[in-house]
């Protein structure tokens, strides 16, 4: 088996060096739409759900426009409104994108990617690995986060806010929507579809940058836009060794529940130096493990 999917990947380079230059538009066209079908899928149940909500607002103001805002405000940002339409508004673009990569990938999920999945994901080769590198990803990321707060105090302050009026109501629901349900919908999207994509146009690199690129500018403010650089270069890496977005979803999944974990430790190790060291730890044991595989193949 092993020896088929080396085989395999030799010949997937060979291709793609033989592969026909496409033209480098046509991978940002159906990314950006494939963008715009998400957020207007989100934009179709958001706006009715707050629409109701103005329209009873409007109503205890009676026809006051300055009062129903004020109203609207107090009803909406950092409550349960917000973080249940946040739920409603993620699992109904993650149904669309999980049907339209169903249609357009999964149909076509060739022998060569099972066999490169079940070597690489079902017997555990690198799954290790890409869970030590997610968590050192996700210390990478509050340094990086911690270096922009220095750089541009602003965006801290505009981050905090907009996460306190989007997850502030609701915690359970801000949980499920924060570890299960935006992981899920975000890399069918990214990595299944916007990755699937650029790579019939692009080289792999590319295709991983530009996807990850992307998954920066979709959060939509600066802090976001430049700490999921990292955990995005390694997802993205994730769904072209594993050929599948699944080792994808459980590697968000992880790191989008970091903060719990980080939450419970003692504030004498919530500091950079922290997580400093443990983004050297990370580094160190893949290089272990990257040296023992190659000591592997090389006895092989």
């Amino acid at each position: 088996m092993e020896q088929m999917v080396k085989e395999n990947q030799n010949v997937n380079v060979e291709q793609e060096c033989q592969k026909p230059k496409k033209k480098i538009w046509k991978g940002i066209l159906f990314s950006m739409l494939a963008l715009l079908a998400a957020f207007a899928v989100q934009m179709v149940v958001g706006i009715p759900m707050a629409a109701i909500i103005m329209v009873q607002c409007m109503m205890q103001a009676g026809g006051d426009a300055n009062a129903a805002q004020q109203l609207y405000v107090e009803a909406t940002m950092g409550t349960e409104f917000m973080t249940n339409l946040l739920v409603v508004s993620t699992a109904a673009y993650g149904i669309v994108v999980l049907l339209w990569y169903k249609l357009a990938y999964v149909k076509k999920y060739t022998a060569e990617k099972r066999a490169v999945f079940k070597e690489t994901v079902c017997k555990g080769k690198v799954i290790g690995s890409l869970v030590i590198a997610a968590v050192g990803c996700y210390c990478l990321d509050i340094l990086v986060a911690s270096l922009v707060s220095i750089i541009s105090p602003e965006a801290l302050e505009v981050f905090n806010s907009s996460m306190e009026a989007v997850l502030g109501g609701d915690e359970l629901m801000a949980f499920l929507v924060v570890v299960f349900l935006a992981p899920i919908a975000e890399e069918i999207l990214f990595r299944g579809i916007i990755f699937n994509m650029l790579s019939k146009h692009w080289s792999e690199l590319a295709a991983i940058i530009v996807s990850t690129v992307l998954f920066g500018l979709y959060h939509a403010n600066l802090m976001q836009a430049i700490y999921v650089l990292p955990i995005g270069l390694l997802l993205g890496y994730t769904a072209y060794k594993c050929k599948s977005v699944l080792p994808c979803i459980v590697i968000h999944m992880i790191n989008n529940f970091m903060p719990s974990v980080v939450a419970v430790l003692p504030e004498a190790l919530q500091v950079e130096w922290f997580f400093a060291i443990i983004v050297v730890v990370c580094v160190g044991l893949l290089y272990f493990l990257w040296k023992r595989e190659k000591k592997v193949q090389t006895v092989a």
